[in-house]
């Protein structure tokens, strides 16, 4: 889908390709329910509509649709479990070479769309399903049935990685080079999974949590808000529930078969798994509230398959009647239970309206006591007091959306329990009543969705709520129109006076942030700066091209080579003895040694930082290498006039003009990484690793044109790997297209 960005402008182009990827797993939950069978029938449409736009518009996809990896990879995942279901199923041989080739194709789409964390999340659940369903019909089949299904969809498998190989190649190398990648993640104690458990409301009505305009009562369990959204509408979630229970111990009775309730059982464990690997494991830390996109998926199968049980498998049976008595029961809890919850509410709005300027106060004084603590201020104040006003209002009668959030769950209880009531004996149009009831669930199900995604897209309002609210630091950071990077610091709490991913927003370059997933980078180098600076730290950050510091105006900064250019909530700082983006240097010193135990040559951290850290003469007269470059060059000068201009400077190539006096070796304060090419008037030369993470290249006496360019051989090689797993498929698509027309003409021949 990312050739729809080359068709249009932005942002309407991305706009244009999030909704393709919403028709694409919706149109997917529609396919996997038409694959179904329940009592033998075909589940109606109309129950896999509703299953599909609660799928397609479910909150998790609409709180993570700035970023797109969620939502691409969980929307091929229908997709990839149709076809695998279909080869678990084929029994001949063109059959199974179709769908080895569909399944393939699929699961190659979930790892092109998706981030390696959300890929992984994708692939479990369909190993979950695929496995669960060979477990359970293993004794039902002819010997070595399950070993046979078992290769074929390894085999199935493997063909889709090698499609995908041009995306999880290269990504396997950044892990391979890269010192920051730790299994660390967000703070998430088995206590605050606890005190989490109260927020899983939001899966029946996310507005009693908070809203994304104001603040939220998820910060009591040290959670975000998107971390506990897997709302799928109150209609489907509830059948959800019910079809958990109905299935999971079936009834010999029931005139559901074996081989269908096989499918039901291993979409109940991956509801389950996805509600309890970030709840009951200490996984939440590295998955967080991702993995609730396994429970969407599972919760939405199943509650069609118990909408198609319950409303339209007519069934006169005792055990029919039995089954509707007991939804009607479950029915009453849930209704008393919202009627509960609704008088609460009711009773904190009396409280809201006579006491409202004291809990207002109390909320104002609380967020101006911990102002300095919010990462999202950034100096703005009156920023940050509105979304109290903003907090407070939510849970006011004023607020439509909360009349909404109770009027429809109540319309659903009351809908379903007068059909199962028996009250449709009374009627004469009974057989339309299973229509009717579910086109009703239907448009319940879109407008709980559509409202929730009206005050989630934006997030945030961009000019009353910015997600990134601009600040006086960011003004003057901007107004700096050359290539730089800038550090904010901590303040005297250890919290970040500036977002961390601040610089993708206002276009400036921080060292960190996104930028410190890349391999071996600047960061670490110009490293976390806290208080006291230190004069190392700021010659070692001018080295990265470090420009400016950001600090708290509480704990400013006193040292004589910065220099204030801004003072207000945030305090900006010019290091006066930064270097260029690109610098030049006309002698060198080598620091031999690699990391050990390591599958990759990476430079010792152990023999340079003694060096960087203590020794600050180097920083200015020359240029650190682990190895002896190609070309050796000792002069005695200190400083040779030289002129560096870039041409073009973009994400895999640059181009500079350099001229100097001396041959020299010229510095990319950016990252070195394999892959990276280096021409010097059009000649390819040998890049270096510099000063321990940067890279270099040897430039002649005069005027050249440097370029360099980013051609890493993982590309390349999973470029050709995908290559050939496409011809794969495409063989194995001709071979079942051909197989059955040899075989009628050999037929022909023999009559």
């Amino acid at each position: 889908t990312n050739i729809m960005l080359l068709i249009g402008d932005m942002p309407a182009a991305y706009h244009l390709q999030i909704l393709v990827k919403l028709l694409i797993a919706g149109l997917g939950m529609w396919v996997l329910l038409s694959s179904l069978r329940i009592a033998g029938e075909r589940i109606h449409g109309l129950v896999r509509a509703t299953a599909a736009v609660a799928y397609m518009l479910n909150s998790l996809f609409i709180t993570t649709l700035h970023h797109q990896w969620l939502v691409g990879a969980m929307a091929w995942t229908p997709w990839t479990l149709v076809c695998s279901i279909r080869l678990i199923r084929a029994d001949t041989m063109i059959l199974t070479l179709r769908y080895s080739v569909y399944a393939a194709l699929c699961l190659a789409g979930v790892c092109l769309s998706g981030s390696l964390q959300t890929i992984a999340i994708a692939v479990l659940g369909i190993l979950v399903v695929v496995v669960s369903i060979l477990a359970q019909e293993r004794f039902y089949k002819p010997h070595g049935w399950f070993m046979q299904k078992a290769i074929v969809f390894m085999a199935a498998s493997v063909l889709g990685w090698m499609l995908s190989a041009i995306m999880w190649l290269p990504a396997l190398e950044l892990f391979a080079y890269n010192e920051n990648i730790r299994a660390a993640g967000k703070p998430f104690s088995m206590l605050n999974s606890l005190k989490s458990l109260p927020l899983l409301v939001s899966f029946v009505i996310p507005e009693l949590i908070g809203t994304p305009r104001g603040f939220d009562l998820a910060k009591i369990a040290q959670a975000d808000m998107n971390d506990f959204n897997a709302y799928v509408g109150f209609a489907p979630c509830l059948l959800g529930v019910l079809g958990c229970v109905l299935f999971w111990k079936q009834s010999p009775r029931s005139r559901v078969t074996f081989t269908e309730h096989s499918v039901i059982r291993s979409f109940i464990l991956l509801a389950v798994l996805g509600l309890l690997l970030p709840l009951a494991t200490p996984l939440y830390k590295f998955l967080y509230h991702r993995s609730f996109a396994l429970y969407v998926l599972g919760i939405c199968v199943v509650g069609a398959a118990a909408g198609q049980y319950l409303l339209f498998t007519h069934n006169d049976s005792v055990q029919h009647e039995s089954l509707r008595r007991r939804v009607c029961t479950f029915l009453r809890y849930v209704g008393i239970g919202l009627g509960v919850v609704a008088l609460a509410v009711c009773i904190g709005n009396v409280v809201l309206a006579v006491h409202y300027e004291a809990i207002a106060g109390k909320l104002r004084a609380y967020v101006e006591q911990n102002m300095h603590t919010a990462q999202l201020a950034a100096g703005s104040r009156a920023w940050m007091l509105r979304r109290v006003e903003v907090f407070v209002e939510h849970f006011s009668w004023r607020n439509p959306f909360l009349y909404v959030a109770f009027l429809i769950p109540g319309s659903v209880v009351w809908l379903i329990w007068q059909y199962c009531s028996g009250n449709h004996h009374r009627s004469r149009h009974y057989h339309h009543r299973p229509e009717v009831l579910c086109s009703a669930l239907l448009i319940l199900t879109i407008v709980q969705l559509w409202i929730y995604a009206a005050s989630w897209l934006p997030m945030i309002e961009t000019t009353q709520f910015p997600l990134y609210p601009s600040a006086p630091a960011i003004e003057t950071l901007q107004r700096d129109t050359s290539l730089y990077r800038f550090l904010p610091l901590f303040d005297t709490a250890s919290h970040r006076v500036m977002q961390p991913n601040i610089n993708d927003m206002y276009g400036i370059a921080c060292v960190q942030g996104y930028e410190s997933i890349f391999a071996r980078n600047v960061s670490m180098l110009a490293g976390t700066l806290s208080y006291p600076v230190q004069t190392q730290h700021i010659r070692l950050g001018a080295l990265a091209n470090v420009k400016y510091y950001v600090a708290s105006a509480k704990n400013p900064c006193a040292h004589p080579l910065l220099k204030l250019v801004d003072s207000g909530a945030t305090c900006v700082y010019r290091n006066t003895i930064a270097e260029e983006r690109a610098y030049m240097r006309y002698r060198y010193r080598v620091v031999a040694g690699y990391e050990p135990k390591r599958l990759v040559r990476i430079p010792n951290s152990a023999a340079y930082m003694p060096i960087l850290t203590k020794d600050s003469l180097f920083c200015k007269r020359e240029v650190l290498f682990n190895e002896e470059p190609y070309e050796r060059i000792q002069h005695e000068k200190d400083s040779i006039p030289h002129r560096i201009r870039f041409l073009a400077y973009q994400n895999n190539s640059m181009r500079l003009e350099v001229a100097t006096q001396e041959r020299g070796y010229l510095i990319l304060a950016d990252s070195f990484y394999p892959g990276w090419r280096a021409l010097v008037n059009g000649e390819e030369r040998p890049i270096l690793n510099a000063n321990y993470v940067l890279r270099a290249v040897a430039v002649p006496k005069g005027v050249s044109i440097v370029e360099f360019r980013f051609e890493p051989l993982s590309a390349r090689v999973g470029m050709a790997i995908s290559m050939a797993g496409l011809t794969i498929c495409l063989c194995m698509l001709v071979g079942s297209l051909i197989c059955p027309k040899l075989q009628k003409h050999n037929k022909a021949c023999c009559r």
